[in-house]
């Protein structure tokens, strides 16, 4: 039997109805958990490719001989072995990374298991060359290292600690990726909750290489842990938070008021920030709330509503900025 979760074909895992990438904590135990190991590569493996094909499928070709052409490069790269991926393996497959360059795809609902991410190394190779890739739904139960123009996280849990790479190739002509990057109005996470520290890393290879963010970084995320920045130049939206009271007009029970509070109270809560030898294009700011403007305009606003402004007096608390050279 196929595995139950919307839009894909892997084959259910051990007793559970959903396969290994979709089946929940409670679904590994002591009895499955090496099979669930083991599977756990080969299903995702087979997932991208999934997708892939199918994004394809959807392209519209000059001619058959393109579709075909396409079609075979896929076929070819899925049976290769990604185990070990070096500098011979990208030159055997330039023509599958060509392809990817116009591809995005989306992963909902996956659950990364704590012992998974040491051996997805080649099927992370294949995902850093794709366009456009977005996590939606996903927990990642142990760490995990994102790249920074390409991979996006929506509604996601990190259990663990987050480290996003921010390598120079994509940084030597600034002006010019920050006009032609096509994911550059993207946040890279949103309505994201961290449980561990997030670390953003420029993997530049001298002191004086300061690694380039294109795209905007969080939305409406909660950070449980602490935030470092070191070597990197944010060139767009750092931390952002959306406006809280559009989000109350929508609703007219004043206990979910009352969560939308506890939840804006946690997006508004930091613990340290270090800043270690980064820059800002725009102004360093967490922006989304201004209660003073909300008080002045308080007759605008509905009872319901305008009881809570005063609720949001000290909303935002962070613990310690640090910059440091």
């Amino acid at each position: 039997m196929t595995c139950r979760a919307p839009d894909c074909n892997n084959e259910k895992f051990d007793n559970s109805n959903k396969c290994t990438l979709h089946c929940s904590n409670d679904d590994i135990n002591d009895r499955n958990r090496d099979a669930h190991k083991s599977k756990f590569y080969v299903d995702f493996h087979d997932y991208i490719f999934y997708k892939l094909e199918k994004s394809n499928s959807h392209k519209e070709y000059d001619s058959q001989e393109e579709t075909a052409i396409s079609e075979n490069i896929l076929f070819d790269a899925k049976k290769f072995d990604w185990t070990n991926v070096d500098e011979t393996v990208y030159y055997k497959n330039r023509d599958f990374f060509e392809l990817l360059k116009d591809e995005s795809i989306t992963f909902v609902d996956i659950n990364f298991p704590d012992y998974v991410i040491h051996y997805l190394n080649g099927n992370i190779s294949i995902l850093e060359k794709i366009g456009k890739v977005v996590f939606e739904k996903c927990r990642f139960r142990n760490f995990w290292e994102s790249g920074s123009v390409n991979l996006f996280y929506e509604d996601c849990v990190f259990y663990n600690y987050l480290d996003i790479k921010v390598y120079e190739e994509y940084f030597n002509a600034e002006e010019d990726i920050k006009v032609k990057h096509s994911n550059k109005k993207e946040y890279i996470c949103k309505s994201c909750r961290f449980e561990g520290n997030v670390y953003i890393e420029g993997q530049g290879t001298s002191y004086t290489d300061t690694s380039y963010i294109p795209c905007k970084v969080f939305l409406d995320c909660q950070f449980m842990g602490n935030i470092e920045l070191n070597n990197v130049k944010v060139g767009s939206v750092f931390i952002s938070v959306s406006k809280v009271f559009k989000d109350v007009k929508r609703i007219e029970n004043k206990e979910h008021h009352r969560e939308l509070l506890i939840k804006y109270k946690n997006i508004y809560k930091f613990k340290d920030i270090t800043l270690r030898d980064s820059e800002f294009d725009d102004s360093f700011k967490i922006n989304g709330l201004d209660v003073d403007y909300l008080k002045d305009n308080r007759d605008k606003y509905e009872d319901s509503i305008s009881d809570l402004i005063y609720e949001f007096e000290d909303i935002s608390e962070i613990n310690k900025i640090s910059i440091k050279d």
